[in-house]
């Protein structure tokens, strides 16, 4: 059997049109990010429709790229928007005043930004700032690389080369662990050119990219019998962001035991050596209430959440959110107990069973939460997440005209499409025919 798509090598003609839709696609990043604000509802599904639409041209027309060809066009889109402000998010002042108290040798768990003295000395990073009453929620590696990175002014390009670095290690992890698993590599580029990637999380610098980092060497890590690497990658990982130690629990019953104390061993003490600098008994109390409040006061494009409170208000419409927060994360633990005792399930696997099903129980669904789960779903051959990426926009709709106000029938378009896909996704895997992005046309 020969694939017809293996056939000969791409001629001078043939490799034009790749690279000017690389150009294109490189083109139309940049001029989002630079031009596009985010309450342009119009403009934003325009500008990202298109992206996404050359986006599938390359997915669909080439296919079977090597590495090098892959690092090499994720090279030239990320540095298409090196210098794009952070227009989208204002995160990115509260991570530079998380980063300039380290520098200063202040912890940035012991005040809220409304309590501290330094708002009238950083006073732009202040003003630009969302939640000044919340004490800081993020883990220590992030607190490091903004103490490195932190300017009084918000310019984002020394950090954003930072977050361009591990997004290309993300791929090359990827890529190694598809080859790893006998999968096409090439699959690769459905995370390496997807726009949601470059937009939200190079363009935004959002700490998601750095998290997937470090899973993936973790997975790397497993996937060579590489334990100690590997307990180093996943404390690194969980001192990114929290979710990460969800790896622990997965891994009890895909390891040996030996191996997995030896993983847990020496992630507890990655940890212990990087919060130990910053973290005192004192602030745990503040820390916690700023997780509660985040959890029990935001709502965001949420799906099975939205639709259990719109019940549940029906029959009592007193602290609705609240109980159908703490139901649906019940419903959620209870599910991924039942993912951890079951052993036939991979890891891969596991990953993107347990934060997909996270994310459509979750109150709050921000774009770029997706990134890992994306990753996750190429690596467990799962592809409806990809569509996920390009619909999760629609949830621009809520910052329209400049206001904030929750815009319910696009965020049902939106998970009305994906639940389709999800279904769609389903039944062809039913059917043993589900793996339509690497099925090769073939002739005897």
């Amino acid at each position: 059997m020969t694939s017809l798509s293996n056939s000969s090598e791409p001629g001078l003609l043939s490799m034009l049109p790749k690279w000017i839709l690389y150009s294109f696609l490189g083109f139309l990043l940049w001029f989002i990010l630079h031009f596009i604000p985010r309450e342009n509802f119009t403009f934003v599904l325009i500008g990202i429709g298109s992206a996404f639409f050359v986006f599938g041209i390359l997915l669909l027309k080439f296919r079977n790229l090597g590495i090098r060809e892959i690092l090499i066009v994720s090279v030239l889109l990320r540095l298409c928007v090196l210098d794009a402000p952070v227009q989208w998010s204002d995160d990115i002042y509260r991570f530079f005043w998380d980063g300039l108290k380290v520098r200063n040798f202040e912890s940035p768990y012991q005040l809220a930004p409304m309590h501290d003295d330094r708002k009238s000395e950083w006073e732009k990073l202040y003003n630009e700032m969302n939640s000044i009453s919340f004490q800081s929620p993020y883990p220590p590696v992030l607190q490091y690389v903004w103490a490195m990175t932190a300017n009084r002014t918000g310019d984002p390009t020394l950090l954003r080369i930072i977050w361009i670095t591990a997004d290309l290690g993300c791929i090359y992890l990827l890529y190694l662990l598809l080859t790893i698993m006998k999968r096409p590599g090439w699959l690769a580029i459905l995370y390496a050119f997807n726009p949601l990637v470059i937009i939200e999380g190079i363009g935004q610098l959002h700490p998601e990219i750095l998290q997937l980092f470090f899973v993936l060497w973790a997975l790397h890590a497993m996937q060579v019998e590489k334990y100690f690497g590997m307990g180093i990658a996943t404390g690194l990982a969980i001192c990114t962001k929290l979710w990460p130690i969800l790896l622990l629990p997965l891994l009890f019953t895909r390891l040996h035991r030996a191996d997995w104390i030896r993983v847990c061993s020496v992630a507890l003490g990655v940890c212990v050596i990087l919060y130990t600098p910053l973290l005192r008994p004192e602030h745990f109390a503040g820390m916690f209430a700023s997780f509660q409040l985040y959890y029990q006061s935001f709502e965001f494009n949420a799906s099975l959440y939205y639709v259990v409170k719109c019940f549940y208000n029906w029959w009592s419409p007193e602290s609705g959110g609240l109980v159908v927060s703490r139901l649906l994360g019940l419903v959620w633990l209870v599910y991924l107990l039942i993912v951890v005792i079951r052993k036939q399930i991979t890891i891969q696997k596991a990953l993107y069973l347990v934060f997909m099903t996270l994310l459509l129980t979750s109150a709050v669904v921000h774009p770029w939460y997706l990134i890992p789960v994306l990753a996750y779903g190429i690596l467990a051959d799962r592809y409806a997440i990809v569509f996920w990426t390009a619909l999760i926009f629609l949830s621009y709709s809520h910052y329209q005209d400049g206001s904030y106000q929750e815009q319910s029938v696009w965020i049902t378009i939106e998970y009305v499409l994906f639940g389709i896909v999800l279904i769609a996704e389903w039944m062809l895997r039913k059917d043993d025919n589900a793996n339509l992005l690497t099925n090769e046309i073939v002739t005897e």
